[in-house]
């Protein structure tokens, strides 16, 4: 109650299906990335230059979020779960088994977030 409270004072309202979306997931979102991000500096022998460039793309827009939420965030935060997106289907691949198994619980937040991200921003069900 008190954070639709806050939130309700600093954003406008709003009933896109991105937007309740972002409303509920952006700080989960953003916290997963800066942990993938994070990551890096304690796995880096378990990726190749493909994966670092791509946590290198996530760790600049990570770093362009701003808060409190506003619709004028949306753009970072579309950014960020395309990366998101790329990072979680990349580490399908069996070349990134020991990095997956690395970040454990992250690499199951991440694609769960990352899935929602698809399924609002492209409708898919």
């Amino acid at each position: 109650m008190e954070r639709a409270h806050r939130l309700s004072k600093t954003q406008p309202q709003s009933t896109s299906a991105e937007a309740l979306w972002y409303d509920r997931h952006a700080l989960a979102l953003w916290e997963a990335a800066a942990q993938l991000v994070a990551s890096r500096s304690r796995a880096d022998h378990l990726i190749d230059d493909e994966m670092a460039e791509c946590l290198h793309g996530l760790r600049r827009v990570v770093r362009e979020m701003q808060w409190p939420l506003s619709p004028s965030h949306y753009s970072v935060l579309r950014e960020i779960g395309w990366w998101v997106q790329e990072i979680v289907e990349s580490l399908e691949e069996p070349r990134y088994a020991a990095f997956r198994e690395h970040l454990g619980e992250l690499h199951v937040t991440a694609a769960t977030l990352a899935a929602g991200y698809h399924r609002v921003r492209f409708g898919d069900a």
